[in-house]
């Protein structure tokens, strides 16, 4: 069976100093979103994110450092997919399908309105491809958003920006814990 890492951009990334056994890992590496390695390394690894999955298409113009792009979006429309692949060179890219992001939003069970991260949806779909998914960097903004966005936090100042509302952070919570308990997906140990 296939194995995957997803690294979450969580704060609890600074809990356990990972990083030569994320570089170390076999099987495919995922990254999210805005995440940065440089500064962190010890913590996330150094090695290069084999796909970017990134849920937000403000970053379209980076989507050329990446091989492979899993974009996750509710929103498209024709000018945001004509900006990706004017955008892209080379790359393989995948836009999900917006049913398999309903199906996603189900499993959560996420009040209308809300619907899964990045991360959430990611665990969901490398499950549903049949890969044996570790998560590592996923707290569910209980401390917080990204570790990159709390300069301080490192020097023992534990304020981090306040978290998205269009997620759910607690039933996506429930739901990870309860794919752990299942032995569905695993925690990076």
């Amino acid at each position: 069976m296939n194995n995957v890492l997803l690294i979450g951009n969580g704060p609890c990334v600074f809990d356990t100093e990972f990083g030569e056994k994320i570089n170390n890992f076999n099987g495919l590496l995922v990254r999210f979103n805005h995440f940065r390695i440089e500064n962190y390394e010890k913590y996330i690894g150094k090695r290069p994110a084999d796909i970017w999955f990134v849920g937000e298409l403000d970053h379209s113009n980076s989507i050329n450092y990446y091989d492979y792009v899993i974009i996750y979006c509710t929103n498209f429309n024709s000018h945001m997919i004509e900006c990706i692949y004017r955008n892209n060179r080379n790359n393989k890219i995948l836009i999900l399908p917006y049913n398999i992001i309903i199906d996603a939003a189900k499993q959560i069970e996420n009040r209308p309105g809300a619907f899964p991260t990045s991360g959430g949806m990611a665990i969901y779909y490398f499950i549903f491809l049949g890969y044996t998914v570790y998560v590592h960097g996923f707290d569910f903004c209980e401390r917080g958003t990204d570790y990159f966005d709390g300069a301080n936090y490192l020097s023992g100042e534990k304020k981090m920006p306040m978290p998205c509302p269009c997620h759910d952070w607690d039933l996506e919570k429930k739901y990870v814990n309860r794919l752990i308990e299942e032995k569905k997906i695993f925690r990076l140990l």
